[in-house]
């Protein structure tokens, strides 16, 4: 029977000048990968937390180029669990109980710090819309909403 509990843990790992040497996207209650726990690795290792929070689906499209419907659609899952992983660390999202991105921990150590989130799916679907091949048909951004991302990911 599949779990009736959607959320989604990020894990950031950063050296001590903030930029990523790794990161990790799970279920809370199993532990399964999203995908691949690590999917845009190859992009967005090295990269600072200022630039993970402000990353846009239209730069990762870039670095990927054209892929599978289903291969986007977790792309543009793990490009938000990052983008708001980073936006907690950095202070610029509340990261509390009840937010979309709520802050479990931040933990220093020798190699950098751990930052770690879970993430409520329902309250994130106005950034990862639906693509064609899942709903039948594609779906128009909603007035005043977000679009859908224009995001690849590697097969």
């Amino acid at each position: 029977m599949p779990c009736s509990d959607i959320t989604e843990v990020i894990e950031l790992q950063l050296d001590h000048d903030d930029r990523l040497t790794a990161y990790a996207l799970t279920k809370r209650t199993c532990g399964a990968e999203i995908g691949r726990a690590s999917l845009l690795a190859d992009l967005l290792v090295d990269l600072g937390a200022h630039d993970l929070a402000t990353l846009t689906g239209e730069e990762v499209a870039a670095h990927y180029g054209a892929q599978p419907v289903s291969a986007e659609f977790l792309a543009a899952k793990h490009l938000v669990a990052v983008r708001q992983a980073a936006r907690v660390y950095l202070g610029h999202a509340a990261g509390a109980a009840g937010d979309p991105c709520a802050l479990a921990s931040v933990t220093a150590h020798p190699d950098g710090i751990t930052v770690r989130a879970a993430l409520r799916i329902d309250l994130l679907t106005g950034e990862i819309e639906a693509c064609a091949k899942c709903c039948g048909a594609r779906r128009q951004p909603k007035a005043g909403g977000n679009a859908r991302l224009p995001v690849v990911a590697p097969s």
